[in-house]
């Protein structure tokens, strides 16, 4: 800007009156291809085909059909459950890059026809599938579709304001651009997104790729923005906060809608900030592509809620090593430990267990955390071990020894000089 002292107005360079326009030009035009883009979202989810009815699940590279529900389009077509998907609308099925593909390209009007094969012998059948408006009307997903939509609405209108009103401050629009890639994410590809798209002019069709690009790189757009903005934005407390129930179940039902595999829920406050509540897992364990919770908190309260919320088609598993025992009292069908990486030729496992209940194989009672790591010092002095290693020994296992250890005034002497653990880079000595 220059300053002219006779009238103390400033009045750009000429040059940079140049670069306004030519800025303010490009943002105009990824508004237009935006809120195209948003549209086509739109119509895909308005315009919407009916279920087939079964989830596929792909392994070996094959497309099977899992969970088929009585009395769908799939199953009146003669559809069973166990039937491997060969063909379908003339995609050869492999993997789930091939089911994405047939599920942006279909076109209702035509006959959805699949080649089968069931133990051995091919078939075929012929799919006619409803779309429209009458399916959004029905969809049982609508609810929480039409919040998300909403809030990408909101979260798109957003940009375009920051994008006009900063527009020259590039961190300003790196965050618009990211903001903007936000509001038309789509973790999978809508139905018929293809078959729209393939309408459109040649100019606007083109213009549609920038934000299908920036919405499939939100990551790397992510890491650009922090790095531009390396302070701390929202502190987990404040995170948690965000995390309202219903906003939750939005987010899930988005992902179990358009995850082409099972969902399995993952209750991990340590990271996570904040926890499952069980009667929200209860409403998302309605839903036919959510199969199950993990929890790892070791919070047998909650654990017992989720419990109530499991059936043939929902299980509950428990990620938290020291209440395994409990876990299974309570109903839990299994775990998934990290504890269990520890010593597989082995198999030796120490319980704290003040009462009589039955022991699991293998498993030695403890009557209390001190009498545990007695035990556990007792054991490792008898292997006579040089090293004591493990999946993340160093920062969590060893270091939570040594403060429970420090908390019962334990000695935890380990190894031929009964002196604690020394860590180092690759294990503890």
């Amino acid at each position: 800007m220059i300053r002219r002292e006779d009238d103390a107005q400033s009045v750009p360079f000429a040059g940079q009156s140049a670069r306004w326009t030519v800025t303010l030009a490009c943002i105009t035009v990824l508004t237009v291809a935006y809120v195209g883009y948003f549209g086509l979202l739109i119509t895909c989810d308005l315009l919407r085909v009916a279920p087939l009815g079964f989830v596929p699940v792909f392994e070996d590279g094959a497309v099977t059909v899992g969970r088929l529900q009585p009395d769908s389009i799939g199953a009146r077509a003669g559809i069973r459950t166990g039937d491997r998907l060969k063909r379908a609308a003339g995609q050869i099925l492999e993997a789930p890059a091939d089911w994405q593909r047939v599920r942006a390209y279909l076109n209702p009007a035509n006959p959805f026809d699949v080649e089968i094969e069931r133990n051995g012998t091919l078939s075929s059948a012929s799919l006619h599938l409803p779309s429209g408006l009458s399916e959004w009307g029905t969809a049982p997903g609508r609810p929480a579709l039409l919040a998300f939509r909403v809030a990408q609405l909101i979260t798109l209108g957003f940009a375009i304001v920051v994008a006009f009103r900063r527009d020259s401050q590039p961190s300003a629009l790196l965050g618009a651009l990211l903001l903007a890639s936000l509001a038309t994410v789509s973790l999978a590809l809508p139905v018929r997104m293809a078959a729209f798209w393939g309408v459109v002019p040649a100019v606007p069709a083109a213009l549609l790729w920038i934000p299908f690009a920036t919405s499939v790189a939100v990551g790397p757009l992510l890491f650009a923005f922090f790095a531009v903005f390396p302070r701390r934005l929202w502190s987990p407390t404040s995170l948690a906060l965000a995390m309202t129930p219903a906003a939750l179940e939005a987010h899930y039902r988005r992902v179990a809608d358009e995850s082409p595999l099972p969902v399995l829920l993952y209750n991990i406050p340590k990271y996570m900030h904040f926890a499952l509540e069980p009667d929200l897992v209860a409403r998302l364990s309605s839903h036919e592509n959510i199969v199950g919770i993990k929890d790892s908190a070791g919070n047998l309260e909650k654990l017992a809620g989720y419990v109530q919320a499991q059936a043939a088609d929902f299980t509950v598993l428990t990620g938290h090593g020291g209440s395994f025992h409990q876990a299974l009292e309570l109903g839990v069908r299994g775990g998934i430990l990290a504890i269990s990486l520890f010593a597989p030729a082995m198999d030796e496992v120490l319980i704290v267990d003040g009462g009589q209940r039955p022991m699991p194989e293998k498993a030695t009672r403890c009557v209390n955390e001190y009498a545990a790591l007695d035990a556990f010092c007792a054991r490792v002095r008898e292997l006579d071990v040089d090293v004591i290693t493990g999946w993340n020994s160093i920062d969590f296992d060893l270091t939570v020894l040594q403060k429970i250890a420090f908390r019962l005034r334990h000695p935890l002497q380990l190894g031929r000089s009964r002196r604690q653990p020394l860590p180092s880079a690759a294990g503890s000595s």
